[in-house]
């Protein structure tokens, strides 16, 4: 099937499954084209709901809540029992996944359609329920395996290429943040893990809140890039398995510097 009748298939049959959400195809087919998604493989429908949260359409948004965000908590009570960061968990998500900070798309922009939605929803539901007990003084051997428990229902392809290359995946993240500066590193953790706005750390450095934002895009790029030369240079992957690798990477990012910046 060609690129074009797969997007069109795929489209139709997203707004057959979200009968309730209203999107362009030529916003969709843009979507796919960006993110190079194979809309030939499934879950289509995912794809369609979260192109049209990205362009924050209030429908798509009501309806990822629906589908996705009150499904959480049975999902992060592997890590707290008592339910107690459920809700916190939920609107940090919604915050993090569905608003658009300045400069950059909303992080369900990145969702390519590798996997059911469901899967990446939880496993950022579960890192940030970790990130919330880490902080709050729980002793991380006591959170176990739970984030890569969490990945455990991603498709198959991308769950392998991620079980096997993600112990080289932190080592050259953790190289790369190490090669930037004392305040690059704040800046970093000032945005992803404190989720300070651009204005604010512009008041904090006294600068505009457009130079806030485009530091923190050119830190995020020059973060990316680093890891993606330390990955190619110390792995052998073949074109398909590098770029899953770096789609995986670019989406997950945010969450792992919570981890790696919060310690």
């Amino acid at each position: 099937m060609e690129k074009a009748d797969a997007s069109n298939a795929a489209y139709e049959r997203g707004r057959a499954a979200w009968a309730d959400v209203q999107l362009g195809a030529d916003t969709f087919a843009a979507h796919v084209l960006r993110l190079g998604a194979e809309v030939d493989r499934e879950p289509h429908s995912d794809l369609y709901l979260a192109c049209a949260c990205a362009h924050d359409d209030a429908a798509a948004h009501a309806a990822f809540d629906r589908a996705f965000l009150s499904e959480i908590g049975k999902h992060i009570r592997r890590i707290d029992p008592a339910g107690e960061l459920i809700d916190e968990v939920q609107q940090l998500l919604r915050e993090r996944l569905l608003v658009a900070r300045a400069g950059e798309r909303p992080r369900i922009a990145e969702y390519s359609g590798r996997g059911p939605l469901a899967a990446w929803v939880r496993v950022a539901a579960v890192r940030v329920a970790v990130d919330l007990r880490r902080k709050r003084g729980t002793d991380p051997a006591a959170l176990g395996d739970a984030e890569h428990l969490a990945a455990a229902d991603l498709d198959p392809e991308t769950a392998l290429i991620r079980a096997r290359y993600q112990r080289d995946y932190e080592t050259a993240l953790r190289e790369a943040l190490a090669e930037l500066s004392a305040k690059q590193r704040n800046l970093l953790r000032m945005h992803f893990v404190d989720g300070m706005t651009v204005d604010r750390i512009g008041v904090a450095y006294r600068v505009h809140r457009a130079t806030a934002a485009r530091w923190i895009v050119d830190l995020r790029r020059q973060l990316l890039d680093a890891t993606y030369h330390r990955l190619g240079a110390r792995l052998h992957l073949s074109p398909a398995e590098f770029a899953s690798l770096t789609a995986i990477v670019r989406s997950e990012l945010h969450l792992s510097l919570g981890g790696l910046l919060s310690a």
